[in-house]
């Protein structure tokens, strides 16, 4: 017998429209039905649609008003290789960390040709709108479109969006091929969202190694499912292993990094560089910043200990939240506990990077918590953001209204290197790479990084910078030396300083009985250069290795 069309409508529906359970929002008659206006779903569906190209406007224009920084070099100088075989040779090298994924992609944007701040960056803009239009339709289906405009709004003011939906790196990648696999899995029940969700897995362990611990929420949830109804999906255990295959054949890279850098990473797994990357991923105060993501953490495990969510009547369709869901959400959320826990294991890094995955978590909590309030208070949460979104880039866009005359600070040195004919030691690695990048070839031969990772290390509780520069020499024509050969030859020189903790030189050479004598100094009005992190000075120094105290 032919099935009626209201049959046919049921059985097409996404599993997670059935035996949801749901946080009842109140309405004005007291029932627990959750009441969602018509009009209401209309507007938020056309503000989100009115702030998609919004969002593409700001982050092209934040792409073309930053150079690249130090990591992005490093995705340009491997992405460019004239040959895959080449990518893997520097990559197994240590030249860069990532695997393969993101550097195939970066290749093909190479070829495109164009202003390289924005064709690199292309694939991390569209990576965070693909991952603001999933949580918004995932969202939606369970809370309306109020509530899901609000909470994937959030993401604009949060990490995933400044600084990684403008950068030319795996995090946005990664992230995005995360959220579709979040997409997929609650459609895992038909065979080919399984095996979609596997190849979304996969995708995104191509992108970045950390993209395995972000396992952790889908396991949890099928542990939910299983514990709760007894099932046992195949697919889905099955996608977990497809999912880590990447790692088999990129473990060489892998392998590479740990050798090189794991001894001294940069961002060793401590309890405070957890509390500081948690505050990172919304740029608050890191006490301030732990304080909330404690209390939100306080209020999911309660929602879970109290169980304060019930059925939901089979006949509202989209609406409420499962016990799979809230697992999920549960996953995402504490995703930093996870990361820390399995740096110390595997002796990895913890970083407000290794912790973006967590903003689909907060994105999810948001929504839970939203979803249990009144309209007027979700709009006035609603208006907080987007204000404070407004705010943020009101501030990128405030030189465009009001231009500054930016000083090149690398000009004045540069002058000065050429004038009396001396090299240019620029002191701090994170500095020198990208000033390199830029500078013109007669530049670049005056140009030098002075390399000593145990100085590096002494002085700022790392050698990372210093290694990785002393392995792209091998496949760039990048200037580094030790301190001995280039003393050798150069008894007189300059040396450009920004005072951070990684520029040792001026500080070690004091140290030694020389005496740098400052020939300029500067306190910018923004950063080093276009491309850095705001720094304490800009200073020149004119150093004579014959003149001794």
């Amino acid at each position: 017998m032919m099935p009626t069309s209201s049959e046919s409508r049921s059985s097409s529906a996404p599993p997670a429209i059935e035996g949801l359970l749901v946080f009842p929002r109140r309405s004005k008659t007291g029932g627990d039905r959750p009441v969602f206006k018509s009009s209401e779903e209309d507007i938020a569906k056309a503000l989100f649609t009115i702030l998609i190209p919004v969002v593409i406007l700001e982050t092209l224009f934040r792409s073309l008003s930053r150079g690249l920084w130090f990591d992005e070099i490093l995705t340009v100088l491997v992405s460019s290789q004239p040959h895959v075989s080449g990518i893997w040779n520097l990559l197994t090298h240590g030249v860069d960390g990532h695997p393969m994924g993101m550097y195939l992609v970066e290749r093909v944007m190479g070829k495109l040709g164009g202003n390289e701040r924005i064709i690199f960056r292309l694939p991390s803009i569209a990576a965070f709108l693909c991952v603001m239009t999933c949580m918004f339709g995932f969202i939606r289906r369970r809370a309306g479109s109020l509530i899901a405009l609000v909470s994937a709004g959030a993401l604009l003011i949060l990490n995933i969006y400044d600084p990684f939906a403008f950068e030319a790196r795996s995090y946005g990648l990664m992230i995005a091929f995360i959220t579709l696999a979040l997409m997929c899995y609650e459609r895992a029940d038909s065979k080919v969202w399984g095996i979609l969700f596997a190849l979304c897995l996969a995708a995104a362990c191509s992108m970045h190694f950390y993209a395995v611990l972000a396992f952790f929420p889908f396991g949890l949830a099928e542990l939910t499912i299983l514990y709760t109804e007894r099932r046992f999906r195949l697919q889905v255990w099955s996608g977990f292993v497809v999912g880590a295959l990447p790692y088999l054949a990129f473990w060489p890279i892998l392998r590479a990094q740990r050798v090189l850098y794991g001894a001294h990473f940069w961002a060793t797994p401590t309890v405070w560089n957890l509390a500081k990357s948690v505050g990172e991923l919304t740029y608050m105060k890191t006490s301030f910043s732990f304080a909330i993501f404690a209390a939100a953490l306080i209020f999911l495990l309660n929602v879970i200990y109290t169980g304060s969510f019930r059925a939901r009547a089979k006949s509202i369709k989209g609406l409420g939240y499962s016990s799979t869901d809230i697992a999920l959400t549960l996953g995402f959320f504490i995703m930093p506990i996870v990361t820390f826990a399995a740096a110390r294991i595997g002796h990895g890094g913890v970083s407000g990077r290794y912790l973006t995955v967590t903003d689909l978590g907060i994105s999810l909590a948001l929504s839970l918590f939203l979803s249990r309030l009144e309209r007027p208070a979700i709009v006035s949460i609603g208006v907080f953001v987007f204000c404070m979104f407004a705010f943020q880039e009101m501030t990128q866009w405030k030189d465009v209204f009001q231009p500054r005359v930016i000083k090149d600070l690398i000009a004045a040195p540069e002058q000065m290197s050429k004038d009396m004919d001396i090299p240019l030691v620029v002191s701090n690695g994170l500095v020198y790479l990208p000033v390199w990048h830029r500078a013109s070839d007669e530049l670049r031969a005056r140009l030098v990084f002075l390399a000593d990772p145990q100085e590096q290390l002494a002085a700022s509780g790392s050698d990372t910078t210093t290694l990785l520069l002393m392995t792209l020499r091998n496949y760039a024509p990048v200037n580094v030396q030790s301190f001995s050969d280039f003393a050798r030859v150069h008894r007189k020189f300059l040396i450009y300083s920004n005072g951070d903790t990684q520029d040792i030189w001026p500080r070690w050479l004091l140290k030694q009985g020389y005496s740098p004598r400052v020939v300029s100094m500067e306190n910018p009005l923004k950063s080093i250069m276009e491309d850095g992190p705001d720094p304490p000075k800009a200073i020149v120094y004119l150093v004579d290795l014959d003149e001794r105290k």
